[in-house]
C-alpha cells in the first residue's frame, strides 16, 4: 500500500487505467443504539471504508482510544485498521451512510490516509452524499464510469471539508453523554447553564463543544429542538402554534423559519407529507 496526497489520490481516481474495485454504498436506517463488534478494515482486498450519519454521532474505539465523530461528519478507515463503532443516537432510528472502495495503480493499492480520521462534512456535504450514495448503484451501460465520476465528486468535496481542530481538547465521551441526558428533557437550556452543569467556564465549554460537535451549542440546540418538533408534528395532533410553544417558541414565525432551515420544509408542509 502506498501513501499519496489527497490531490494525487483524486487525480489517480480520474485516470482510466487506475483500477477501481469493490465499490458499494448504502443509506439506510439503523437503531439509535446500533453498534459493531471489533473488526478490521477488509485486509484481503485493501478496502477503504467511510461511515457517517446526519442524525447521530459515532463513538469510535481504536488503538488511539475512544473519540467522537460528530453528527453530520464522516469517518474514514484505511485498510487493516482495527476499530469498533457505536451509534450515539437519541432513540428511534437514524440514517446511516456507508461507502467502501479500493483503488489500485500499477499493482499497488493507494491511500491518502494511513490511520482513521474524521471530516466535518456538514450541510451541503451531507446533501451531496445523499445523492451520490443513491446514484452510485444506478444501473446504466456506463456503470463503471458513473461510479468513478460520483466517487471523484464525493471525495473532492470531502477532502475540502474542515477537519477537527488539533488545538486544545474537546468534550469527553462521558461529558457528551451527561450533556445529552441533561439537555433532552427541556431543550431550552442556555450555553451558560450547560457550562455550569459540566463545571466549566462559558468560554471553555463553548470552545470544547464546537471542537467535539462541529458546530456551536446554539446550532446544536436548534437541531435537537427541530428533531423533537418533527416527531410531534407527525404523531401529535395539536396545532402547530401549540407545539412551537411547548418547545419554548413564543413567535410562530421564528419556529417556522428554524424548522425549515433544519428540516427543509415548513412545519405545515412537513405535517402534510408525514
Amino acid at each position: 500500500m502506498r501513501r499519496v496526497s489527497s490531490g494525487e489520490f483524486i487525480q489517480s481516481l480520474g485516470m482510466g487505467e487506475v483500477a477501481l474495485a469493490h465499490v458499494d454504498s448504502f443509506v439506510h436506517p439503523v437503531p439509535g443504539d446500533w453498534k459493531t463488534q471489533p473488526r478490521t478494515s477488509d485486509s484481503r482486498f485493501e478496502v477503504h471504508y467511510l461511515f457517517g450519519s446526519p442524525q447521530a454521532s459515532l463513538l469510535v474505539k481504536d488503538e488511539r482510544g475512544e473519540w467522537l465523530v460528530p453528527k453530520g461528519s464522516f469517518v474514514w478507515f484505511p485498510p487493516h485498521w482495527h476499530y469498533s463503532m457505536e451509534m450515539k443516537g437519541q432513540g428511534g432510528e437514524v440514517l446511516f451512510f456507508r461507502m467502501r472502495f479500493q483503488l489500485m495503480k500499477d499493482g499497488v493499492h493507494l491511500t491518502p490516509h494511513t490511520q482513521a480520521r474524521s471530516f466535518k462534512a456538514m450541510g451541503s456535504m451531507v446533501d451531496t452524499s445523499r445523492v451520490i450514495f443513491k446514484e452510485i448503484w444506478h444501473e446504466t451501460l456506463e456503470r463503471s464510469l458513473r461510479q468513478r465520476a460520483h466517487l471523484i465528486l464525493f471525495l473532492t468535496e470531502l477532502f475540502h471539508s474542515p477537519t477537527p481542530s488539533a488545538q486544545g481538547p474537546g468534550l469527553g465521551v462521558h461529558e457528551v453523554s451527561r450533556l445529552r441526558e441533561w439537555f433532552r428533557p427541556d431543550l431550552r437550556q442556555s450555553p451558560g447553564e450547560a457550562a455550569q452543569m459540566l463545571g466549566m467556564s462559558d468560554l471553555s465549554f463553548s470552545r470544547r463543544f464546537k471542537r467535539t460537535m462541529g458546530r456551536p451549542y446554539r446550532t446544536w440546540q436548534v437541531e435537537n429542538r427541530m428533531e423533537v418538533a418533527a416527531s410531534l408534528l407527525k404523531d401529535d395532533g395539536r396545532p402547530i402554534q401549540s407545539i412551537a410553544s411547548s418547545l419554548g417558541y413564543e413567535e410562530p414565525f421564528l419556529f417556522s423559519r428554524q424548522f425549515r432551515q433544519v428540516m427543509g420544509l415548513t412545519p405545515s408542509h412537513y405535517r402534510r407529507k408525514a
